[in-house]
């Protein structure tokens, strides 16, 4: 539960202090009324901004950031223990009187054995979601024969085929490619193309399992419907 705590009239001129935003700040003193009598919280993002920013209008990637800030000046120190994340103000108990402080109920840092954590920021969990499919592409890529147009197929359309998965869209491919074996290759569809919607009619739920053409009248999820080889909107 939140306690009451002590500012200091030093803590406003303090160097540290002035290279933090306000929203910082704010979360810096929050933190200490949120924090256990022996200076440790949970460095949870959505509790702190439950907590500390009920009414203000702040993303959990803001939290994020702050706590990584003042982790970086040295303010807190960010710890793991048991999957979860937490953090430790230094010399909280120089600066706050304590008397008959609570039994601790979360771990000190010298009690885990993992080192100081950085709190992923979304910019990086994009960035390593990103990292995710475009290796995931590259892996499919390799498996189709006509390899033009690779620099058409968006990022968006690659994360798009990780959900479908590998081995789907390997069946996939396996298709297409028997659907074209008497025919010349120059006239195949471009790994671009492919990609990008030619794989459609050749997923499960498209093509027959026995690996034959739709039969005619077969609907499909987005509403076309298979009719005389060619997949028609109705």
């Amino acid at each position: 539960m939140p306690r009451k705590r002590m500012i200091d009239p030093s803590f406003w001129r303090d160097e540290k202090i002035a290279e933090c935003s306000h929203v910082e700040r704010l979360m810096y003193i929050g933190m200490w009324n949120f924090a256990e009598d022996h200076g440790v919280g949970r460095a949870n993002p959505k509790l702190i901004k439950a907590d500390i920013f009920p009414y203000d209008t702040l993303r959990d990637s803001d939290m994020e950031k702050a706590l990584n800030h003042l982790a970086e000046l040295a303010l807190i120190v960010l710890f793991e223990a048991d999957s979860q994340n937490y953090y430790y103000i230094p010399n909280f108990k120089k600066h706050q009187t304590i008397n008959k402080p609570t039994p601790p109920t979360l771990p000190l840092p010298d009690e885990c054995s993992s080192a100081t954590v950085v709190l992923p920021t979304e910019e990086k969990r994009k960035e390593e979601n990103r990292k995710e499919y475009v290796d995931f592409f590259e892996s499919v890529w390799k498996l189709y024969p006509k390899k033009e147009g690779k620099g058409q197929v968006s990022n968006t359309q690659k994360a798009k085929l990780q959900k479908i998965g590998y081995e789907h869209l390997e069946r996939c491919i396996e298709r297409y490619v028997a659907a074209k074996k008497d025919t010349d290759k120059k006239y195949w569809q471009n790994g671009s193309t492919f990609f990008n919607s030619g794989y459609v009619d050749y997923l499960d739920e498209n093509f027959d399992i026995a690996g034959t053409e739709p039969t005619n009248g077969t609907r499909r999820e987005d509403g076309k419907v298979y009719f005389d080889g060619k997949w028609v909107a109705v």
